[in-house]
């Protein structure tokens, strides 16, 4: 399934839609792509995993990918100069920026783009997801970076994805 990101409109073409958030300081090319820029990376970015809250929420029946509950020693390492920059690593630091096990609802479901993994270079961007969005009155609040829907939307969706799904960003 091929998912489209554009003008905060995700829309799949399977005919599903909904709004959705993307950086703060909105979409740039992936050469331009910086750590901590704010800004989600244009392209076509496969999906590579999922990740979700088992003591938040249910996975909804028929989905078609492997679904690995988040444990409290998950993380994203988005330190540039690190062996393991943009990849899951395991954390005993409680102060860790890029933790999985969150007080919002903004990591109750992480879907992992394949945005600068292959190969990796530092600086260019880390721990670009799609997850569960947060309201600002009517409007998604914008990202440091990712992709964002409402939890509700995530779920309709989820039962859409398989392992060939990618996402276009478009600018």
């Amino acid at each position: 399934m091929k998912i489209t990101v554009h003008n905060n409109i995700l829309s799949t073409s399977t005919g599903f839609s909904c709004p959705c958030a993307v950086g703060k300081n909105g979409v740039c090319s992936a050469e331009d792509k910086r750590e901590g820029d704010g800004r989600t990376p244009i392209g076509t970015w496969p999906v590579r995993e999922i990740f979700y809250r088992s003591d938040r929420l249910d996975l909804p029946a028929g989905m078609h990918m492997q679904v690995t509950p988040i444990t409290q020693a998950m993380a994203w390492d988005d330190d540039a100069t690190s062996a393991t920059y943009n990849q899951r690593i395991i954390t005993d630091n409680p102060n860790h920026p890029e933790r999985f096990v969150r007080d919002d609802v903004l990591y109750d479901v992480i879907v992992v783009l394949g945005y600068n993994d292959a190969p990796v270079e530092p600086g260019k961007g880390s721990a670009i997801f799609f997850h569960c969005a947060k309201l600002e009155g009517d409007t998604l609040k914008p990202t440091a970076g990712c992709v964002a829907i409402l939890k509700e939307d995530m779920l309709q969706l989820l039962i859409r994805l398989t392992q060939a799904s990618s996402v276009s960003i478009k600018g």
